[in-house]
């Protein structure tokens, strides 16, 4: 069973070049009509959930790195590589994050609706601090309780 809409869509995926293809399976899923504050409030949840769990990947990566303090040439190409390995980590998670937190409203403010592109960076970026303060009140806390 398939409606016309679903008709619509897979006709226009056929025929039209990739990137107007996933714009319009975007159109399909998001819709061009305006979003409510809830709604956007829910995205900038799931967006700001998403960028927290990159962070905690890159954190359990970077916390499992072997670094050393020998004096061994050896050694020291190790640490030179591995300083390499976490510049180059920090300028794809950058990339990555800013997607995270940029991509939709990018495509938001590219239709005109820049009011709702602004609304959801700042509602991401509010749950983003929240849950970074969270993230630090469960520190304190399992730091005084030893």
């Amino acid at each position: 069973y398939t409606n016309n809409r679903d008709t619509l869509i897979l006709a226009q995926m056929r025929h039209n070049t990739l990137g107007a293809a996933r714009s319009v399976v975007l159109t399909a899923y998001w819709g061009d009509t305006p979003m409510s504050k809830k709604r956007i409030l829910i995205l900038g949840l799931i967006q700001a959930l998403g960028t927290a769990l990159y962070v905690t990947l890159v954190a359990f990566v970077l916390n499992n790195l072997p670094f050393s303090e020998d004096a061994d040439p050896q050694t020291s190409l190790q640490t030179i590589m591995q300083i390499l390995v976490v510049l180059l980590l920090f300028i794809a998670s950058a990339s990555i994050t800013g997607c995270l937190v940029f991509g939709y409203p990018v495509i938001l403010a590219l239709r005109q609706r820049v009011k709702e592109a602004v609304f959801l960076v700042a509602a991401t970026v509010s749950w983003i601090v929240l849950l970074m303060l969270i993230a630090v009140t469960v520190i304190l806390v399992l730091l005084s309780h030893p």
